[in-house]
């Protein structure tokens, strides 16, 4: 049956050009390789050449875009043959298409042509040949991506490796897309996070509570995860042992890490990129990982958010330190909105509440802590608090019980001793062993009679820091959005730019038993990766595929423009097959525009992406002087947590402990 130009009109679309070109329809002939002035169809014996079916298209005349579509289909088409196992899709297609016209036409009292002429009509093809084209065209595009998304063995054939599209896509998607697997626990809690709330923010009670009882835990022998299933706030990841990755066989989409591209608050995907530009032993001097951050000090394009940045603490490799004591205390402390004698404190409000006054010191740095180990200065401290507002010096924790006037404040040292002696000693490490050997562990310090009880920075002596049950530190942020506000707790299981061979924890081999080979253990201690993180089953494998599944789908995630990439390899295959050059075979013109719209679509995709990061950090950059400047002038000292539970504010505090009579 002959097809006129008009009927070719109807039955091509961009999607469908490479099945009509290559149909096996004597009407359509194709001059294999021998294009000439860009002939690369004779319909009916008339030669048409490119640009004459693309203007066939419905598409914006001389659209670079719709110029690259209709060469990438063609050329996918060209390159991927007309197999029996798309023989069969086809066939069973139709079969669909056929069934639903009988049933259609029963449910709508028509005819079964009629339903056909429908969706042919819907279809734009003018007969049933043409759709069965259509088709087959779509088979033959789809089963080209899936040629192209497939996993592949790597060449460590000992290891047995297996990595999605390959293993150097693998090692380009760790190095340019920076993939953290972190797990984290967040406490969300009821202070304002701008104006006062910046250096008096006001937390409820069940809020401190929340914030001891993750001190006790963390510090404990229970583990990360059993403590995120406990305790925080963020439901989703709670339920995945506080890990941020999607990869339930019901999620809508699978995500596995933590990249460049991701969204997340500034003081969380900032604050890691500082831990590790600034702090990280293992990390600090990293060229690679500065650069691929976009550290404003490397970034010469923006020297004044690399100037504002510098003058943050952590750029001057100081974290932020909350002793392990003060986590507890704020926990005892949750409820007590009268002095220790229960009589409301005149003058006072939610402002001097010991929980708020704890809370900013400690908890309400927007930059970089952790949490440290202060057992053994415990009764030092406690002495100094309550000799800080007593007129009777006193010498040892024995003096303060014996005088009988801190019974209510001795109940609280009881605990939080008791608390201390509890700790897993394992959980802590000397921060020299994880932090670069010039960063100082720092704390305000605003108890200073002499100075005013003016709030500064002070350096505190090296300490054994919080980690999880494997080791990594847990790095404590405060931020959130318009939809909350909160404390997070991070840990970093994987970090892009730790080990030459980073890469391997994306592979995608799933965990077995029955596998010997080392990227096969189901023991994340031999091997680690993604998958085998958790633990599983042997013989149900759901849990593993999932993870895979997981990253896979954040791999070809990462390049915005993969299919530039599918179109360059169906170029070097049809070369490989014919000895030409695809693209030579088009008209100059039109193969400038295709050229020049993947240059600048890669180019804009860069400059867009990079824009965006620097962007977070002038905001991150500012936000941090800004509200460290203001704390260091606006915070309640500690001081008045003693002279609160004493009773009264004396006149000469007002000021310092904002207290207005």
């Amino acid at each position: 049956m002959k097809r006129g130009i008009k009927t070719l009109a109807l039955s091509m679309s961009l999607l469908v050009v490479a099945s009509t070109l290559t149909s096996c329809n004597d009407d359509y002939t194709y001059p294999d390789n021998d294009w000439k002035d860009g002939i690369v169809v004779n319909v009916g014996g008339k030669n048409y050449t490119y640009k004459q079916i693309y203007n066939l298209m419905e598409e914006k005349k001389d659209s670079a875009v719709a110029y690259y579509k209709t060469a990438k289909n063609i050329l996918a088409q060209l390159v991927t043959p007309v197999t029996d196992s798309i023989k069969a899709d086809v066939d069973n297609k139709m079969t669909t298409y056929e069934s639903g016209w009988t049933s259609s036409a029963k449910s709508n009292g028509t005819s079964y042509k009629e339903e056909k002429e429908k969706t042919l009509s819907s279809e734009g093809c003018i007969d049933e040949d043409a759709l069965r084209d259509k088709v087959t065209a779509e088979a033959q595009v789809s089963a080209n991506e899936k040629t192209f998304y497939a996993e592949y063995d790597g060449s460590d054939t000992a290891k047995g490796d297996r990595y999605y599209l390959s293993e150097d896509y693998t090692k380009a998607y760790v190095e340019k897309a920076a993939p953290y697997h972190v797990s984290h626990i967040l406490i969300k809690v009821d202070a304002a996070s701008g104006g006062a709330g910046t250096y008096s923010g006001q937390i409820s009670s069940d809020d401190a509570s929340q914030i001891g009882n993750l001190a006790k835990m963390l510090s404990s022998t229970s583990t990360f995860g059993s403590t995120a299933q406990a305790l925080s706030d963020d439901t989703s990841s709670a339920s995945q042992n506080g890990e941020l990755a999607t990869y339930g066989s019901d999620s809508t989409s699978k995500t596995a890490a933590m990249t460049t591209s991701t969204s997340y608050i500034n003081e969380f995907k900032l604050g890691l990129y500082c831990y590790d530009s600034y702090l990280n032993k293992d990390t600090s001097t990293n060229s690679t990982l500065k650069s691929t951050v976009r550290l404003p000090s490397t970034n010469t394009e923006k020297p004044d958010v690399a100037d504002t940045m510098a003058e943050t603490e952590v750029a001057k490799k100081n974290a932020f330190g909350i002793p392990l004591s003060v986590a507890l205390t704020i926990g005892y402390l949750s409820d007590t909105e009268k002095s220790d004698a229960g009589k409301t404190v005149a003058y006072t409000d939610a402002n001097q509440y010991p929980r708020n006054v704890l809370f900013n010191n400690y908890f309400n740095q927007h930059s970089v802590s952790f949490v440290y180990n202060d057992a053994d200065d415990y009764d030092a401290t406690f002495l100094a608090e309550i000799n800080s507002t007593s007129t009777t010096q006193y010498a040892t924790i024995s003096d303060v019980r014996s005088s009988g006037k801190y019974d209510v404040r001795m109940k609280q040292y009881d605990y939080v001793k008791s608390q201390l002696s509890l700790i897993d000693s394992d959980k802590f490490t000397t921060a020299s062993n994880l932090l670069a050997d010039d960063v100082n562990l720092v704390t305000y310090s605003n108890n200073d009679e002499a100075s005013g009880y003016k709030t500064t920075v002070k350096t505190i002596s090296s300490k054994n820091i919080l980690t999880d049950e494997k080791g990594n530190p847990i790095i404590v942020v405060r931020g959130g959005t318009s939809d909350y506000q909160g404390i997070h707790f991070i840990v970093v299981n994987k970090d892009p730019f730790v080990g030459t061979d980073a890469y391997r924890y994306w592979r995608t081999n799933i965990p077995s038993t029955t596998n010997t080979k080392s990227a096969y253990t189901t023991d994340y201690n031999t091997d680690p990766s993604f998958i085998n993180f958790v633990s599983d089953d042997p013989n149900k494998t759901s849990v593993y595929s999932n993870r895979s599944d997981a990253v896979k789908a954040d791999i070809k995630a990462y390049d915005s423009n993969i299919d530039f990439k599918i179109f360059e390899k169906n170029l070097a295959t049809y070369k490989s097959d014919t000895g030409k050059d695809f693209l030579s075979l088009l008209p100059e013109d039109v193969q400038t525009l295709i050229n020049e719209y993947l240059d600048y679509t890669r180019s804009s995709s860069e400059t867009t992406a990079n824009d965006t990061l620097d962007s977070s950090w002038k905001s991150y950059a500012e936000m941090l002087n800004v509200y460290e400047d203001i704390q260091t002038r606006g915070m309640i000292p500690t001081i008045a947590v003693s002279w609160f539970e004493d009773g009264a504010i004396p006149d000469e505090w007002e000021d310092v402990c904002h207290v207005s009579k």
